[in-house]
């Protein structure tokens, strides 16, 4: 149910921090982002998560496109800012495992320009 999320939601925040833990379908860090929900359980509602993370992403695609305005988007960095904003090898490791996982949708070889 759920009351039984939200609880063990909760949970995790006080067992771990907030910063460790992440919720809802786009993994949302409640440490980091937490702001953009009236309070931690609230981003376990599908649609407020995937606002949130739709947000997060345009975001992270302003910030790395700013300088440089007409760029065509490279999605998978932007992926990358969304799991590091501050990049460096944590944002390396999940553009990998993103490129990986899409490759396998796609049937391209996305590592190739995404190591």
């Amino acid at each position: 149910t759920r009351t039984a999320a939200c609880t063990a939601l909760l949970a995790a925040i006080n067992l771990y921090g907030a910063k460790s833990v992440d919720s809802g379908l786009g993994q949302v860090n409640i440490g980091w982002n937490g702001h953009r929900f009236s309070s931690p359980c609230e981003s376990l509602d599908p649609y407020k998560n995937l606002d949130a993370t739709s947000d997060i992403l345009i975001e992270q695609r302003d910030a790395l496109y700013a300088s440089a305005p007409g760029r065509p988007v490279d999605w998978i960095q932007v992926a990358g800012r969304y799991h590091r904003p501050a990049g460096g090898a944590p944002a390396a490791k999940y553009r990998r495992t993103v490129s990986r996982h899409l490759s396998q949708v796609l049937g391209v070889n996305l590592l190739v320009t995404n190591p």
